[in-house]
């Protein structure tokens, strides 16, 4: 499966399939949870927005994007949104002397397959993408938040996927 196919089955799961409840399969309790209780919950029918920010213990420029990337997991300042966040640590800042032991390989690949998946746009951290189709300074929180506005208004569309490529149409309710 290469990356374009990829991102379209995650976006493409995530839009198809209704997420009546958080919890993880197999626990119990608050650990089910895959927000702590002091977070603000997505409002009821929100669609699914997945945040990725690229990022690295040795960028210095990073820390406003971290928190900036926390702050929307936890607050879902969105209200159509249910703003689903992922920090992937890069490892090229490793070679620079800045050892990350939360970097990986498959972060940086990742990276770069969005970078070719772009139109061969530079990779640079902190990078911040949602849901595949935006790319920005991961500290920029106005586009951040009007890429995630953007994305949660494609809720009304209607998405069948029968392989590898998604098609999307209006749904009845939407028109």
């Amino acid at each position: 499966m290469n990356f374009r196919t990829g991102i379209v089955t995650v976006l493409a799961n995530s839009r198809c399939v209704s997420r009546p409840d958080r919890s993880l399969p197999g626990m119990t309790g608050s650990a089910a949870r895959l927000t702590p209780a002091t977070t603000q919950p997505p409002a009821a029918g929100s669609t699914p927005v997945l945040v990725e920010l690229f990022t690295s213990e040795g960028c210095s420029s990073c820390p406003p994007a971290d928190t900036l990337l926390m702050r929307l997991g936890r607050t879902q300042p969105v209200r159509e949104a249910d703003v689903i966040v992922l920090e992937e640590h890069v490892d090229y800042w490793d070679r620079f002397g800045w050892k990350d032991p939360f970097s990986s390989e498959a972060a940086t690949a990742r990276q770069q397959e969005y970078g070719q998946a772009f139109g061969g746009r530079q990779v640079y951290t902190p990078q911040m993408i949602v849901d595949g189709y935006a790319e920005f300074v991961g500290s920029y929180e106005g586009t951040a938040l009007r890429a995630v506005r953007a994305q949660a208004r494609r809720q009304n569309l209607l998405c069948v996927c029968p392989g590898p490529i998604m098609r999307c149409s209006r749904s009845a309710s939407s028109r």
